[in-house]
């Protein structure tokens, strides 16, 4: 019958004469002619002698190799099984290479020996040592991934893309007992959205980051939200917000303070400390020269001479970037670096996008050009 027909190759007859040939110098015990016989033909057909017949018998010489020694070479019989597996790969019903490789297991099996130099995970459905040890390292792994998987996306590039209108935030816990008025203000103010879309106009890598002029945008303006008694009562323009000092609330890196002017000035402007920001002189960290009280404890002589001080009414618990929690003082960091010109001004202005607050909480949304 004509093989071709049948949608399988014609076998060249010098291969098959070799295969022939093989199976006499097998049950002669000659394995090295085996091998020799099938090397000839490999190169003469290589394409066709790539047959379960070919490799079959390269397990049968290499399997008699091993026994004719003494003791039984063990590497050379894992070898003749890998032999019978590709036999079986080329054809899996070829019955002569699985009784073959069966009958060989069954040898290795008896001597104590593994089929492959990898270790047995599991015995009889059981796991062995080595399955135990296996298991735990992959839950291990997993959960590690499972940990770190935002973290290992973001440094493959695979995490999801940040497509929020704002870049950062900044969330501050408010003083509501200490500076009530302060607190207020910026409250009513932030709930009208009067702080949307307003910029920091200052910036001072080291200082501090201002913002929050709700009238010019440009540090010129700004005014309390509410009537405190101070300015005129028929002109909210003027409302201003009372100094509200506490020995308590100092000028800590990510201190939340009021911008003014002099005493009992304050009106809709803040300041953020930035996280490098230190006195020069004593190496302290924060502005502490801009608080209402002394580092004994006693209020200074705000107003006169050289002495500015200022409210502080919050100070930063929490801050992300593009969605990571970097914390509330690197995202400070961060806003502080912005470029600025020899006015302090930056040359593209971070703003705010939007301010919740959550009773005496504030989650100040930020956009960074």
């Amino acid at each position: 019958m004509n093989e071709t027909r049948l949608g399988r190759p014609m076998i060249p007859q010098s291969l098959r004469d070799a295969w022939a040939e093989g199976e006499t110098q097998i049950e002669a015990g000659d394995f090295d002619a085996v091998l020799e016989t099938l090397r000839k033909v490999w190169a003469e057909h290589s394409d066709a002698a790539d047959h379960a017949n070919t490799w079959k018998l390269v397990g049968d010489a290499k399997a008699g190799q091993a026994r004719e020694m003494d003791p039984v070479n063990r590497k050379l019989l894992r070898a003749a099984h890998a032999e019978y597996q590709k036999a079986l790969k080329k054809d899996h019903k070829h019955r002569a290479a699985r009784r073959a490789d069966s009958a060989l297991l069954a040898e290795l099996d008896g001597m104590g020996v593994r089929a492959t130099n990898f270790p047995a995970l599991f015995d009889d459905g059981a796991p062995t040592v080595y399955g135990l040890l296996a298991i735990v390292t992959s839950l291990m792994l997993l959960l590690t991934t499972l940990k770190y998987l935002p973290e290992i996306k973001d440094v493959l590039g695979l995490g999801e893309p940040w497509d929020e209108p704002y870049t950062a935030t900044l969330t501050f816990e408010l003083f509501a007992d200490d500076a009530p008025n302060t607190v207020e203000s910026f409250k009513i103010h932030a709930s009208a959205g009067n702080y949307d879309d307003v910029i920091f106009h200052r910036i001072i890598n080291g200082f501090m980051i201002q913002g929050g002029d709700i009238e010019s945008g440009n540090g010129q303006g700004g005014y309390a939200a509410k009537w405190y008694g101070q300015g005129d009562q028929s002109d909210s323009s003027t409302y201003v917000v009372p100094d509200e000092f506490h020995p308590d609330r100092r000028h800590n890196p990510g201190a939340l303070a009021m911008a003014n002017s002099g005493v009992d000035t304050a009106g809709s402007q803040f300041y953020i400390v930035d996280k490098e920001a230190s006195d020069s002189a004593s190496g302290e960290s924060g502005t502490h020269w801009l608080n209402g009280y002394d580092q004994n404890g006693q209020e200074k002589s705000c107003g006169s001479q050289g002495v500015s001080c200022h409210t502080v009414f919050g100070q930063v618990i929490a801050g992300t970037y593009e969605g990571k929690d970097l914390g509330g003082l690197d995202v400070v960091d961060i806003l502080s670096e912005v470029e600025a010109n020899d006015q302090d001004q930056p040359l593209h202005p971070p703003y705010i996008h939007s301010i919740e607050i959550d009773g005496n909480t504030a989650i100040i949304r930020i956009v960074i050009p």
